[in-house]
């Protein structure tokens, strides 16, 4: 081989890495590396997968739910959620962003109906409460994870405040080495997983409310 060939070969090669290199970066992919293995010319060949990060945010702006209910497979911004004791929250007396947002009762929750595949975080604005005799109760609660949408386990609990709050859950610290759920499954960031956020609310007399807004749930999607 001529010097010229080997310059435009090796010209060739640099700016296909090159190439490579910068596409990987505007699609925001990055490499899980799950180890290497011996070929049998005693090289290294690593090996993994290419995933990409996704977001899902809703602030419940098609929601208009006026009255407390349970109900299931309510859409939220594209992905279905069962609710109890929730309602939309628009008045003066309610804290949300934008147009509105949801009010909470005594015992409520919302629990989504399908799964997120390799959840990293999730967040949330809450706070706002209200209610009880002389304002005297309480306003607990908790977020929960789930394989099978019907046994779910606690990862974070809180104390909503009179002040309308962000909370931001590091789930991929939690899953990074595997997490074993109360029915015996390892969960990890390659597993599909149901969320639950639970509001365990109490008024002396009268009812206990929270306000919630601007739900967002990081997760990965497997680049094929």
């Amino acid at each position: 081989m001529n010097a010229k060939n080997r310059i435009f070969k090796a010209s060739l090669v640099i700016l296909l890495v090159f190439l490579a290199l910068f596409t990987v970066s505007n699609t925001y992919a990055y490499w899980q590396d799950l180890g290497s293995f011996n070929t049998t010319s005693n090289n290294n060949l690593s090996i993994g997968k290419w995933y990409h990060s996704k977001q899902y945010q809703t602030g419940f702006e098609s929601y208009n739910n006026k009255n407390y209910v349970t109900t299931q497979d309510v859409n939220f911004d594209g992905v279905l959620w069962d609710v109890s004791n929730v309602m939309t929250a628009t008045s003066s007396d309610d804290s949300y962003y934008d147009s509105r947002g949801l009010r909470l009762k005594n015992t409520a929750y919302l629990m989504s109906s399908e799964s997120f595949y390799g959840v990293e975080s999730i967040s949330f604005y809450i706070g706002d409460t209200r209610g009880g005799l002389f304002g005297l109760g309480t306003s607990n609660y908790n977020v929960q994870i789930s394989s099978d949408g019907i046994n779910f386990d606690t990862i974070y609990s809180g104390n909503a405040s009179t002040s309308f709050q962000l909370v931001n859950i590091d789930v991929e610290d939690l899953l990074t080495d595997g997490y074993t759920l109360s029915n015996g499954v390892t969960v990890d960031l390659e597993s599909n997983l149901y969320i639950k956020i639970n509001f365990q609310g109490w008024g002396l007399l009268t009812d206990r409310l929270v306000n919630l807004d601007n739900l967002t749930v990081d997760y990965r999607s497997l680049l094929r």
